[in-house]
């Protein structure tokens, strides 16, 4: 077996359920610390109490008015007035269903930022072990070609071995202490980029273990799937719901109001009181209101529609890049496999049946192949967490 790939194949099969855990330790470090998160959370509640406010009688009016007469004889007049108005009962019920669906809506809001941020966080932490991952490999990359250095340096010095050789190995070792070192502050950057994920909170991410994968079902199974969780398409059918009800409420609104108190008037020595009644005669104040709302229905009907076209073929395309990923991964793998393995190499170079500069080619290929592989790995890692967007 080769080193390199041992090495690799070791990092798969240690412990997944932790690798599982620690993964989804991040998650719930972001739900509960992300300050867009709370800030929407914050946001949303506030717009209900706002939804909740309104569905409730006019404040009563109490008015007063003296009038002095003239001339004196005529006497003064006092009026005082208690009244309350209020609408048609079917009004209240309409408004309170609306309601409902309104503060509905702002759940579905806050349900679809949070299932954002949560796969943001997982793609940035998948980028994090595909990063970890090559860190590792470099580095065992280091440690061997620190060694092949060596050796040659050791040659030379003996006046078996040639500068040229000691230059392509003494090359080949500075190119990785580069690699690796562009490769860490790739890392310090995704770590900051984590960090503000988490509201500020530093997290120590250093993990070279993806989760497990689900089983990704057919995409006919895929797309109901979507459909049934999708906050976007819930979101947007709750927004129906709402035109939908607001054109009820335009109706009710049609109905006459009504005006109910106490009256009492004082004229010339004598005193009336009795009952107020009263009722708005309704004729042009809402004109054009129903038939906006019913408008806005058929807009948010064609959004529906839309977002089902899109989500539809966004998802194709991600299930068909899914596709192809795996089986690129798999034949990586296996190619890497049949591959000559360092040690055969390290033999055919002792034994002189390579020149250096062929096996620092060999070498460079080799390991080209890996990093691909790895690639490969880390593009299906990115595909299976946004087909998984609807478990967040």
């Amino acid at each position: 077996m080769k080193p390199i790939f041992i090495f690799v194949q070791t990092l798969i099969i240690v412990n997944l359920t932790f690798a599982q855990s620690a993964f989804d330790s991040v998650l719930f470090s972001v739900e509960a610390n992300n300050k867009n998160i709370q800030a929407a959370i914050q946001f949303y509640d506030s717009q209900a109490m706002l939804y909740k406010t309104g569905n409730t009688p006019n404040d009563p009016m109490v008015g007063f008015d003296y009038m002095k007469g003239s001339p004196v004889t005529a006497g003064n007049q006092l009026d005082f007035t208690v009244t309350q108005s209020f609408n048609f009962p079917t009004v209240y019920g309409n408004r309170k269903d609306l309601v409902n669906s309104q503060t509905s809506q702002s759940q579905y809001q806050v349900e679809l930022l949070k299932q954002n941020i949560l796969l943001e966080t997982k793609l940035v932490c998948i980028e994090l072990i595909y990063l970890n991952k090559m860190k590792s490999l470099i580095g065992a990359r280091i440690n061997h070609a620190e060694t092949i250095y060596a050796n040659y340096n050791n040659k030379l010095e003996k006046g078996d071995g040639n500068i040229i050789e000691l230059n392509k190995a003494k090359i080949n070792l500075f190119n990785l202490q580069n690699e690796i070192r562009l490769n860490n502050g790739k890392i310090n950057g995704w770590i900051q980029k984590l960090t503000q994920l988490n509201g500020g909170i530093p997290i120590n991410f250093s993990d070279t273990l993806y989760p497990m994968v689900s089983v990704i079902p057919s995409f006919d199974e895929l797309e109901q799937l979507y459909e049934q969780q999708d906050p976007l398409l819930k979101s947007l059918e709750q927004q129906l719901v709402i035109a939908q009800q607001q054109v009820q409420l335009s109706k009710s609104l049609w109905l006459p109001t009504f005006e109910t108190g106490y009256h009492y008037q004082s004229i010339l020595g004598q005193t009336f009181n009795g009952v107020h009644l009263g009722m708005t005669i309704p004729l042009w104040e809402k004109n054009n209101t129903i038939v906006q709302k019913e408008m806005e229905t058929g807009f948010h009907e064609i959004q529906i529609e839309q977002h089902k076209t899109e989500h539809y073929f966004e998802l194709k395309q991600l299930y068909e890049n899914y596709l192809a990923l795996s089986t690129s991964y798999s034949e990586y793998k296996n190619l890497i496999e049949t591959l000559a393995s360092v040690e055969t190499l390290e033999k055919a170079l002792e034994g002189g049946q390579i020149t250096v500069i062929e096996f620092f080619a060999e070498m460079s290929s080799y390991y080209a192949t890996h990093n691909n592989m790895l690639a490969i790995e880390k593009e299906y890692q990115n595909v299976v967490a946004q087909l998984n967007k609807y478990l967040l």
